[in-house]
């Protein structure tokens, strides 16, 4: 469907069970009181096809980028590396075929350290400060509480770039990533040039988890006299958190959840009141889920470099809006990993799908062939 257009949101550490379309396979994911609530993408998804096996391929942040920006599954021959100079990427392929390819994001991984993720993009945008970015010049000096801790360098590299930068709700990560996606989406429209792939990547709702007071207050929590940024992972009885310090990671994640869909759906309104709903390919995911209790925490490394292969952290959701309506409230038990979004979206654009990719086109599952 030459013309048509794309946008491709990540939201890292999203667990499927945040929304509210994947409640018929495990209840919603919750705090002490309430629900996690995510009232943007719950609407998105009633407009777009529900895949319910959607998984992980390759595990974690860059690994997963690579097999949905290179369409090729590179577990276990590749881990957490750069981009190979020879790899041939989504956004090359398109861009080939007169696609605008843009990409927008606040996941410093794939940025920092020559790893190039943006290599072949026509323009891109890095909203600099989430977690390692070494952004701030100095380190706070603010004491380490070790219950908060999952890598002491990450926690005082946070607090430096925040220092540095944040000033009000406005600034937060997600706030900013999604701001310039959509002013982005703006001018393009006041162009009126091409089909363009717009690829947006938050590090949100991945910890330290800090959102504004007006989504903390959505998710009474026990007052432990200690806010939740960074919780420390591993098996539970390992963590040294009490019950009570639990609940409150738990609300803290939440929130954080709640923040991210709010300003994602800001995005998504501009495409609508843009129409660009009538003529793009849109994609939301994730790279993996977390634990968040019942015997473990976090979504790192347990023993021997095996990740933990369980239903928290490897099932991931998966929305996509076909803008001919294909699929709209309709669920999906196929099998789906994230080099099968890749050649979905070369499907979509008429583009030849190369015979070495690994992943398989969607499109014909969403329209009923």
């Amino acid at each position: 469907m030459r013309g048509m257009n794309f946008i491709v949101i990540v939201s890292d550490t999203f667990r499927f069970d945040n929304l509210v379309c994947y409640e018929h396979i495990r209840p919603r994911f919750q705090t002490p009181l309430r629900p996690v609530m995510t009232p943007r993408l719950d609407r998105f998804a009633q407009s777009a096809a529900i895949f319910d096996n959607a998984y992980i391929g390759s595990f974690p942040t860059a690994p997963h980028r690579k097999d949905l920006l290179t369409r090729r599954n590179v577990f276990p021959w590749e881990g957490w590396s750069p981009l190979r100079p020879d790899a041939v990427t989504l956004a090359g392929l398109p861009g080939d075929a007169g696609y605008e390819t843009i990409m927008i994001q606040d996941t410093p991984h794939t940025i920092q350290r020559a790893f190039h993720f943006e290599r072949d993009s026509q323009g891109w945008d890095f909203i600099r400060g989430q977690e390692s970015d070494r952004l701030a010049s100095w380190h706070s000096d603010q004491p380490i509480d070790p219950r908060l801790v999952r890598g002491e360098h990450n926690w005082k590299q946070h607090l430096a770039n925040i220092a540095e930068i944040r000033r009000c709700e406005q600034d937060c990560f997600v706030a900013q990533t999604m701001t310039r996606a959509t002013r982005w989406l703006e001018r393009w429209r006041e162009r009126g040039s091409g089909p363009f792939l717009l690829y947006v990547d938050t590090f949100d709702p991945h910890e330290p988890w800090d959102p504004g007071e007006e989504f903390v207050a959505l998710y009474p929590k026990p007052d432990i006299g200690w806010r939740t940024y960074y919780p420390p992972g591993g098996k539970q009885e390992d963590t040294g958190l009490t019950d009570e310090e639990m609940e409150a990671v738990r609300a803290t994640y939440a929130a954080r959840v709640t923040q991210t869909d709010h300003y994602l759906g800001r995005l998504l309104d501009c495409a609508r009141a843009k129409g660009l709903m009538e003529n793009t390919l849109v994609i939301f995911t994730t790279d993996h889920g977390t634990h968040l209790g019942k015997g473990k925490w976090g979504h790192g490394i347990l023993r021997k470099n095996r990740p933990w292969p369980f239903e928290e952290l490897a099932h991931t959701p998966l929305l996509i809006h076909h803008p001919e309506g294909h699929g709209v409230g309709q669920r999906f038990k196929t099998f789906i990993q994230p080099f099968d979004l890749t050649a979905t979206m070369l499907d979509f654009a008429g583009l030849e799908i190369p015979g070495n990719m690994d992943g398989r086109s969607l499109l014909g599952v969403l329209s009923g062939t």
